[in-house]
């Protein structure tokens, strides 16, 4: 459980689930942007979905932070918004932040890739990673939004969208001032150092222009939070500004809101004989929601 960067910042500051919602849901707008740099074979850059939020009050420009999805997609069986992203997107524009949420499985019509036998048409480290800049670019694009106070959060898979887009940011031409200026990482998948480090080097191949705030349930049966501690630990020794809080028996999901747990064996990855399980865990999502506000009000101040 390190945070060391965190604290050191904010000190200078003085599946169909089972909803019952904690915040009120909002109005949302629904719109397009092109998948930056995404064309293949000569085709335009596909247009994605997104899910705009806004402040009911605050002066304008407002900050803004991306939401990246799971493998199981934005959206419910029902059509409704995945509650998480949901809540989050109430409790953050409550905080005078403008929230657009990515669908990157829409307009691509992909289901759920949360399972090894379902098809997985959409790339994390490709059309994903595409996505998320096309979502910050339009972001930058817009009025009522600050571009030099934008930020991302992704879950599990989107957690790994948000490692892989920090990542490249410079091949996008995004690093610095004009990319994400603080990102959040929830028990995301990939997250192994031995999956960025370069064959016989023996150091870490990942680098982040962006603070980076990742966090894991210690109980995660889905994805590896020890693994993910050695990650951030040696991106640490390289300087980067990246921390890491592990919550002891807590699962995946756990900052959802009112999720009973569920094991879910169709999810079980290849190669591994333990189901997924997921759970809201109330102390680390209570936890949760303080340490990422107070991680947005950091890195995103002016």
């Amino acid at each position: 459980m390190r945070l060391r960067w965190i604290v050191r910042m904010v000190a200078l500051m003085g599946a169909s689930l089972v909803w019952v919602p904690a915040t009120p849901v909002l109005a949302q707008q629904h719109v397009t942007f092109p998948s930056v740099g995404d064309a293949r074979a000569g085709q335009p850059d596909p247009q994605v979905d997104g899910y705009l939020f806004q402040p009911a009050a605050g002066t304008a420009p407002h900050p803004a932070v991306v939401f990246l999805h799971g493998c199981a997609g934005l959206f419910a069986a029902s059509g409704a918004m995945t509650p998480r992203e949901a809540d989050w997107a109430a409790r953050l524009t409550g905080l005078g932040y403008v929230i657009l949420a990515v669908d990157s499985f829409g307009a691509r019509h992909q289901g759920e890739e949360c399972a090894p036998t379902a098809p997985h048409a959409v790339s994390v480290w490709h059309d994903r990673v595409h996505d998320a800049y096309g979502a910050l670019r339009y972001l930058r694009r817009q009025s009522f939004v600050d571009a030099d106070r934008i930020g991302v959060i992704g879950w599990s898979q989107g957690g790994m969208t948000v490692l892989d887009a920090l990542n490249d940011a410079t091949l996008f031409g995004f690093a610095g001032q004009r990319g994400f200026r603080g990102a959040i990482a929830f028990y995301p998948a990939g997250c192994d150092r031995n999956d960025w480090s370069i064959p016989g080097s023996g150091r870490l191949n990942w680098t982040t222009s962006a603070p980076l705030l990742v966090l894991f349930g210690g109980s995660d049966t889905w994805v590896n939070a020890s693994a993910c501690e050695q990650f951030v630990s040696a991106a640490d020794r390289q300087g980067e500004p990246v921390s890491i809080h592990v919550y002891p028996g807590a699962f995946h999901d756990f900052d959802f809101p009112a999720l009973a747990r569920r094991e879910l064996p169709a999810f079980t990855p290849i190669g591994s004989k333990v189901a997924p399980v997921v759970a809201t865990d109330p102390a680390a999502r209570a936890d949760s929601i303080s340490l990422v506000t107070k991680f947005l009000a950091v890195t995103l101040q002016r």
